[in-house]
């Protein structure tokens, strides 16, 4: 029975995340939204010389951050029809 090896990062959890950073992470976020997942790892790639993301973990990065912005909504939407605050009337006749 083989052990695993496990370094100093493994026993400290660090990194328990990945070794992505939030500035990456936040990079991807911004040029997805003008850039296909494919076109942001080349990005990566020709900005780093290192192959960091693949299109498919920058679509998980992509829907993790989606995930928690309509978390924080959903909550804030919450919040505020619980306070019972009267919400602003709708127009219901636009002037074209």
């Amino acid at each position: 029975m083989g052990r695993k090896n496990l370094d100093w990062l493994d026993y400290t959890e660090q990194f328990s995340r990945g070794y992505e950073s939030i500035r990456l992470r936040s990079r991807c976020c911004h040029y997805a939204n003008i850039m296909s997942y494919n076109e942001v790892s080349k990005l990566l790639e020709d900005e780093t010389g290192v192959s960091l993301l693949s299109d498919q973990r920058i679509h998980a990065i992509i829907h993790d951050e989606a995930v928690k912005v309509s978390e924080c909504n959903s909550k804030e939407a919450k919040a505020v029809l619980a306070s019972g605050k009267a919400l602003p009337s709708i127009n219901k006749e636009v002037a074209i």
